[in-house]
Parts: C-alpha cells; structure tokens; sequence
C-alpha cells in the first residue's frame, strides 16, 4: 500500500464516525453485517463455496492459530483442521472508507470447543476486517484476529 492511499485511509477513518450517514449508507452497512455473519458462519460449516463467493482472490488472514498470514487456497485447506463457532459478535462496526472500501471491526467469543489442529481457539477476540465492493458484492480482502482478555 502506498504512503498516500494509507494517509487518506486513515484520515477518512477518522472522519467517518463523525460524518452523517445516508439512507444509502445504512443499506451499506447493513449489506455488509449481513456479509459478515455469512463468511463467519461459511468458516464455520466449512463451506469453502460461500467463503469463495465473499473473499477476494488475493484475501490473507492473520489469527494467533496460523502463526503466519495465510492465502486464501490455505485457509480452503485448512477447512478440515479448523473447528470454530462463533458465540456472538458483540458491537459490529462498520466504517466506509470509500465508495467501494469498508473496515469492519467486532469483538468476537468461541464455544469452548472450538479449535485448530487440536489446540484450543482464543475465549475472545478482536476482529477487523476490509471489505471491497467487486462485482456489485462485497467481498473480504483481509482478516486479522486478536485474542483478548475476557471482561
């Protein structure tokens, strides 16, 4: 990413909570949310189609278990070696940086049997996300999980 388009992401970042939001977008928003829960609970059948259909081709992933940013063809082969069920998604935010560009963050728990390769998943985390607009579909670029404490 280029130092300028990473100082206008973050300048419209932090402008965003403070501009209103139109009709179009809370649809947005609400498209996107809605996106959100699909792709988590994709990963979580293991449906590699539904996860296809809303992740870039370029999409990594960044989480504790995988101890390295994974591709989108390693996390499809990982479907089999990763157990997770989502418990809740406690304050989805959703931020448009652009026309076709959004950050998504969340706080996210697992059912204590959640897993990867045998070794247990985080009680809770924090997620952020970004999101493109391609083809008229919201697709996720990238994912990053952060284990956190427990309140």
């Amino acid at each position: 990413m280029s130092i300028r388009l990473a100082i206008c992401a973050a300048l419209l970042a932090t402008l965003s909570p403070i501009l209103p939001a139109g009709a179009d977008d809370a649809a947005t928003i609400a498209e996107l949310e809605t996106a959100v829960i699909e792709i988590n609970e994709a990963f979580s059948k293991r449906d590699g189609e539904t996860v296809r259909r809303l992740a870039t081709p370029d999409h990594f992933a960044v989480t504790t278990q995988f101890l390295r940013p994974l591709t989108l063809a390693e996390q499809l082969g990982t479907l089999g070696e990763y157990k997770r069920a989502p418990v809740d998604f406690t304050d989805i935010e959703v931020q448009l940086l652009a026309d076709d560009t959004a950050l998504v963050t969340y706080e996210n728990s697992y059912r204590p049997s959640g897993n990867y390769k045998g070794e247990p998943l985080a009680a809770r985390v924090f997620v952020s996300q970004i999101w493109l607009l391609q083809d008229g579909t919201w697709r996720q670029l990238s994912y990053q999980e952060t284990p956190i404490a427990m309140p």
